[in-house]
């Protein structure tokens, strides 16, 4: 199938991308003083891959270094661009149904606003403790979005190395 019959464009650099936030998460989370910034890390990754869905080429089309811009306009004016359930939403029911699972989906919605609300630690009302959950939901994301991609026809080099990605872009 050919990118263009797709609902969604390849965002291929921006799965990427989802994937190097998730990686800096699962180093982090383990020193008990990073685990909130390790979470922080693990709810933008969610965050990119969904919107990797709904994204377009910008610039550098083709290349390994590929732009994109989130397409906003998908967005009532009072939904958040970092709500991940509203994220969630957007996305197209062909990948939506591959990520729906009803653990997934409370953790989202206890975790929706994780980034905006929480990710300065030292403000009054920005929670105090986490778990990894949102850290393993993040790598689960990330391993379908690949096949996703890789089943679709994506050539990108990343995603066809996926998961021996290591190091792959420079």
């Amino acid at each position: 199938m050919e990118a263009s019959e797709l609902e969604w464009t390849f965002s291929p650099h921006m799965l990427e991308t989802a994937h190097h936030y998730y990686e800096a998460a699962k180093i982090l989370y383990p020193h008990g003083n990073l685990g909130q910034v390790a979470v922080i890390n693990a709810a933008l990754a969610i965050e990119i891959v969904f919107k990797s869905f709904n994204s377009s080429v910008s610039a550098n089309e083709g290349k390994l270094n590929e732009k994109y811009d989130f397409q906003r306009n998908k967005l009532s004016n009072r939904r958040d661009a970092h709500n991940l359930i509203e994220l969630y939403e957007l996305l197209p029911k062909e990948i939506k149904c591959k990520f729906h699972d009803k653990f997934t989906l409370d953790m989202l919605e206890k975790y929706k606003n994780v980034f905006t609300a929480d990710r300065y630690f030292y403000e009054k009302t920005a929670r105090s403790s986490y778990s990894g959950t949102l850290i393993e939901i993040a790598g689960k994301l990330i391993h379908i979005s690949a096949l996703i991609y890789k089943e679709k026809g994506c050539t990108d080099i990343w995603v066809q190395n996926y998961p021996n990605v290591s190091s792959i872009r420079t």
